[in-house]
């Protein structure tokens, strides 16, 4: 089981429904411990795409056929939880009376509560741990509600609707509105085994009515209606929610406002930079705790790349280049503070085992339609998420 730095959190939370509270009584404050991981490159921007509904393109479509084919040889069966115990980091979520215990991905870039359930042929219960809502006592199906998220590629994910205890960080909150999908999965593992959506619930899938979200039902009785990430690629790091632990940070937190109309956590950065160069133009960008990589304009992540020493590559559908290149800082600015991703934060790591090729953690977001600052920026930086709704950073300590 993961360690979790808990400090209880009070009652009379805000509701997704009429019914929904709050079990635990404590001091408007908690945290919650992430565990650190990896995905491949290659499906991490393939599950990207897929998250925010765009097309893959063909070499990409064709990078993941490689990579997944790649590992049933290294294995000598379906890649089963190759990509679910890998995919970037997690959290530990109980549901149900008794428990079922499951690790899940805190999300700001979307606002669905859900996970996997059985499915008739019994398919996704063999590559994800199943959320069985028949061996709980508390689970309720909400008759005629549904939820759905579909992909481009005609793929996606739907499911019913239940009420259940939920409990994350040591908070639980009874009621809360949880997808469960109980078709066969199609997302060929490109995708985990659930979300705890943290994006506005104005993106919330949820229907006839769409369900507050976790975070939105926990939000009134916080100290502060906030969260920060304090996130790391190597070591395990934490989300606190109520407060803002001064420890972990250097100087001033820079806020920007956010624009939650596409229900997202969107900012407008006053610059950007590559090394010692610097320029003051405003661009805008999505924040993203389910998204490993950043993802920037094709200018932008151009420059960056054609300021690398030596060779770049398109392989396997994503940008990349020689291990041991030397790469380029990446410096973005909200107001007047300027916050730099360090050179070594930026290598994702080789794309084939025992290769020579590195990925790089900017790709360009030229088919996706707007930049995303991902894990690669929240690892180098530590965020503050405010209701309010703003967001900043501020240099980490550590």
């Amino acid at each position: 089981m993961l360690p979790l730095a808990v400090l209880p959190l009070v009652a009379g939370l805000a509701t997704a429904a009429p019914t929904s509270t709050a079990a635990n009584a404590g001091t408007g404050r908690f945290s919650i411990a992430r565990t650190p991981g990896y995905e491949h490159p290659v499906l991490s921007v393939a599950r990207t795409y897929r998250k925010y509904g765009k097309p893959l393109p063909p070499a990409l479509v064709e990078g993941v056929r490689n990579v997944t084919a790649s590992m049933k040889r290294s294995t000598g069966s379906a890649p089963t939880n190759s990509w679910t115990d890998s995919v970037a980091h997690k959290v530990r979520v109980s549901l149900g009376t008794p428990a079922q215990e499951f690790d899940l991905l805190l999300d700001s870039g979307s606002s669905d509560f859900w996970i996997f359930g059985p499915d008739p042929r019994g398919i996704n219960c063999e590559i994800y741990y199943c959320f069985h809502p028949e061996n709980s006592t508390t689970a309720k199906l909400k008759e005629g509600y549904t939820w759905n998220i579909h992909y481009a590629d005609g793929t996606g994910y739907e499911g019913v609707v239940y009420e259940e205890v939920a409990k994350i960080g040591g908070l639980t909150i009874e009621n809360q509105a949880i997808g469960v999908q109980v078709t066969e999965d199609t997302s060929l593992n490109l995708d985990i085994g659930g979300i705890v959506g943290l994006g506005f619930g104005k993106i919330n899938t949820i229907k006839p009515v769409k369900q507050k979200t976790w975070f939105e039902n926990i939000q009134s009785s916080l100290d502060a209606p906030l969260f920060t990430a304090d996130l790391y690629r190597d070591k395990e790091g934490t989300y606190n929610f109520g407060f803002i632990d001064e420890s972990l940070y250097i100087g001033d937190i820079a806020y920007s406002d956010v624009d939650s109309s596409g229900g997202f956590w969107e900012i407008t950065s006053s610059g950007w930079g590559i090394n010692d160069e610097f320029n003051s133009e405003n661009w805008k960008t999505i924040v993203d705790t389910g998204t490993s990589l950043n993802y920037l304009p094709e200018d932008m992540a151009n420059v960056w790349y054609d300021s690398i020493p030596g060779k770049t590559y398109s392989f396997l559908g994503i940008k990349a280049f020689d291990c041991d290149a030397k790469l380029p800082s990446f410096t973005f600015a909200i107001g007047d503070s300027r916050l730099t991703i360090p050179s070594e934060a930026l290598n994702y790591g080789k794309i084939i085992k025992g290769g020579s090729i590195c990925a790089g953690a900017i790709q360009p977001a030229s088919d996706l339609d707007f930049s995303i600052l991902g894990d690669t920026t929240l690892q180098s930086t530590f965020a503050v998420f405010d209701a309010a709704p703003k967001l900043g950073f501020a240099p980490k300590r550590s």
